[in-house]
């Protein structure tokens, strides 16, 4: 189903439409893998309408299955619906509790929106005492720490997730943050640029955030 999925998406971007209306309507009458493979085509593409209407059947057709129910718990945060994405991620923990990708992303959504921030910082320390070289984790896990204010520990978790992630913007971008709140400015100043070099939004909020350091005084 994997690899049909992926020729939905290939045809999608060749602009055969019909073909791939044909193959993708064949997967979801095959139902189980084949949903969840071609929500995943849908998500890469960032058709999160799409991903979402084919993961509730997923979902729907097996809720066990924890593969569709974190894909539907991400693309529906992703689609904008972060409020069923939260009921979403709350079944799959109420079910497996210790599932780190589901602690983090919860975790981390927390943090961003400033909601129960502390705790979403047990959340993210849970999934990185089950995976500790998970940089992404250990990434959520200083970003909650500098959420809180705790600067030292947000530096130390941001310098390792650097370590594990060294080609990852948003990283970079959060120990800048960090390192400045705690008038590190030099070293600050060093991961807003490596952040810039990297590229992408977070790489485009450190070079604004260069752009001022760099005036101060």
């Amino acid at each position: 189903p994997r690899l049909a999925a992926m020729r939905v998406g290939l045809l999608l971007d060749a602009g055969r439409g019909a073909e791939a209306a044909g193959e993708a309507s064949e997967l979801e009458r095959q139902g189980g893998e084949a949903l969840v493979a071609l929500g995943a085509v849908h998500a890469a593409r960032g058709d999160w309408p799409g991903a979402i209407a084919v993961l509730e059947r997923a979902v729907a057709a097996d809720p066990d299955d924890l593969e569709a129910s974190f894909r539907l718990a991400t693309a529906l945060e992703r689609g904008g619906r972060s409020g069923e994405a939260i009921e979403q991620f709350g079944r799959i923990l109420e079910a497996v509790p210790d599932f780190a990708p589901a602690l983090n992303y919860l975790g981390y959504l927390w943090i961003e929106r400033g909601e129960r921030v502390d705790e979403a910082l047990a959340m993210v320390d849970r999934a990185v005492r089950i995976d500790p070289d998970n940089g992404a984790y250990v990434d959520s896990l200083g970003w909650g720490f500098f959420r809180l204010g705790r600067f030292a520990e947000a530096v130390a978790a941001l310098e390792r997730a650097a370590r594990l992630l060294p080609e990852d913007a948003t990283v970079r971008y959060h120990l800048g943050d960090a390192l400045l709140a705690t008038g590190a400015r030099d070293r600050a100043a060093r991961a807003y640029r490596e952040a810039t070099r990297l590229g992408g939004p977070d790489g485009e909020a450190a070079a604004r955030k260069l752009a001022e350091l760099e005036d101060r005084p």
